[in-house]
This record gives structure tokens, sequence and C-alpha cells, in this order.
């Protein structure tokens, strides 16, 4: 598996920070969601100040992971 940003690991998971992203409508962004060891998706984090998006501006894969999750929208860099 490839990723874009920076690694934080901990007993159980790994935080991937600043994974990048596109929007539906064009536009890249960056943010950070948890994995366990065997790549599977935990959830997505709010980055902190944020610009906060409704799950519809993102693409299928991510938004149904925000839908799985009760994510309405996630905080991400711009």
């Amino acid at each position: 598996m490839y990723l874009d940003g920076e690694l934080e690991f901990f007993s159980d998971s790994v935080i991937v920070r600043g994974q990048k992203g596109y929007l539906k409508e064009g536009g890249a962004f960056w943010y950070d969601s948890k994995l366990d060891y065997s790549g599977t998706f935990i959830e997505h984090i709010d980055t902190k100040d944020g610009t906060c998006l409704e799950k519809e501006r993102f693409y299928s894969a991510l938004e149904n992971e925000l839908i799985s999750a009760n994510k309405m929208q996630l905080c991400v860099l711009r």
C-alpha cells in the first residue's frame, strides 16, 4: 500500500497523517486516518482547524467510509 504522509504507530493501529485526496469537483485536500496493521480502515480523523466538507464532496470510496462511520463531514487541509 502506498501512503503519502507521515505515520504514527500505536500498539494496535497506525495513524496516517497527510494523505492526499481529490474532491469530485476538483482540487486537492489532505486528511488523516487510522488503519490497523493489515491496512484496514478504522476511522478518519478530523484535521484540527481544517476546512470541514460535506461527505458528498468526496469520491465514493471516502464518502462510503464516512457513511459507515456515521460522519456527515470530514475536516481536511486545503
